[in-house]
């Protein structure tokens, strides 16, 4: 399929579920390639130096949450969790100004919330009736409202960046993705430059949602919690007690358990989806005229022929095979080739990251009155989502201040 890449319009076929060429206030949701290939190409040159930020935000977040008492507090994990994920996420796509702004952090969680249930109402409308109900239906009233307070947040930080850009020898301590957008020289005013911000803060609300799910399986397999933080302790006794990339590239186990997580609880049961902009025939015979909507299964993730007990959770099921974000053509959960997600690296080190700390710093397990998650989610319109009415105990482990500061 990858020789047809190019036979196939992924803006398309956001434009048809999302609506973004009809209804400016959507533009943000298109994914201009320019920033695409940016955005990739800049992750790919400057994994580490661009992580660095993200780093320093893990244990601050972490310790603004939790604290470092050792008595035992409740928490909801489905507070919890999405914040910390969009906290880290947003130090590098908007810096340090917005990072720790919660009117920033609510707002981009609830454009992705209402940017799907708006889609979702405005399909069940007459095309050519959608103009209208895009004016009057509640939840697109919201999802307006949303994005413009959004972009008020972001356009300020957008045009002191690009003053300071303009200073001789000026310099980022670490560039963020603002930074980033200076340099390529954007096309726009500070409000089209604020778009990309949005959008990418927008797209990594997953990554929250796949952290939530690996904590409910932390929580519901204590075994395997033990197993990664003997994993960790020794990978760091190795690497002197100090968390780089390479340290990181070592933790096969968490890798495995990372893998085993997201094949049971993808983000939906069907991706990729594609409209064909012209005919196209397949080695096998499969032909597919010009204007088709395609999209790729995942049921094959479950599938027993393919993995052995599939709906079982096997923690080190993939410990001999390739890190957490690779991509293949067996398991498309980060897509795969020209397609293939540009910010997979950064997800897996950021998790990887997190999961350090918190098996590090914290113990914690279920309540015993708390709802008992899936470890194959819970459906939401055409996703899947991870359960967050789970409620967790946690207190800092003592244990761990021989290795972190």
């Amino acid at each position: 399929m990858e020789k047809n890449a190019a036979a196939f319009s992924m803006g398309d076929a956001v434009n048809r579920d999302y609506h973004t060429a009809r209804f400016p206030e959507l533009a943000p949701f298109e994914q201009p390639s320019a920033y695409k290939s940016s955005f990739a190409h800049r992750m790919k040159q400057r994994t580490e130096d661009m992580l660095q930020g993200v780093f320093e935000e893990i244990p601050i977040a972490l310790h603004q949450l939790w604290g470092d008492e050792s008595i035992w507090q409740r928490r909801g994990l489905g507070e919890d969790i999405p914040y910390l994920m969009a906290r880290c996420a947003a130090r590098l796509f908007v810096g340090e100004e917005l990072c720790k702004n919660d009117a920033w952090l609510q707002i981009t969680q609830e454009v992705t919330r209402g940017l799907v249930l708006a889609s979702i109402h405005l399909q069940m409308v007459p095309y050519y009736l959608r103009p209208v109900a895009w004016r009057f239906l509640p939840s697109c009233r919201r999802i307006r409202l949303h994005i413009r307070k959004a972009l008020s947040l972001v356009e300020p930080v957008v045009e002191q960046r690009r003053l300071l850009a303009e200073k001789k020898g000026y310099k980022a301590e670490h560039e963020d993705v603002v930074d980033w957008f200076q340099q390529i020289g954007a096309d726009g005013d500070n409000l089209a430059r604020a778009f990309p911000q949005l959008q990418l803060c927008v797209a990594s609300t997953a990554v929250g949602d796949l952290m939530l799910q690996v904590f409910n399986n932390l929580c519901t397999h204590p075994d395997t919690m033990i197993m990664l933080r003997k994993e960790v302790m020794r990978v760091l006794q190795k690497h002197n007690g100090s968390i780089t990339i390479a340290a990181l590239k070592e933790l096969k186990h968490m890798d495995s358990f990372l893998k085993e997580t997201l094949r049971l609880k993808p983000t939906a049961p069907i991706i990729m989806g594609r409209k064909a902009v012209r005919d196209v025939t397949f080695d096998d015979g499969t032909y597919i005229p010009k204007g088709t909507y395609v999209s790729v299964s995942q049921l094959n993730l479950l599938d027993d022929k393919i993995y052995t007990s599939a709906r079982t959770f096997e923690p080190t099921r993939f410990l001999d095979k390739a890190q957490f974000a690779t991509s293949s053509i067996d398991n498309l959960v980060w897509g795969h080739g020209q397609s293939a997600c540009a910010g997979r690296f950064f997800t897996s080190y950021a998790v990887k990251m997190t999961l350090v700390h918190v098996l590090l710093k914290y113990e914690f397990e279920l309540a015993p009155d708390s709802v008992q998650p899936d470890p194959l989610g819970l459906p939401a319109a055409d996703l899947l989502r991870a359960e967050d009415r789970a409620t967790m105990k946690i207190r800092r482990r003592r244990s761990s201040d021989k290795l972190f500061a």
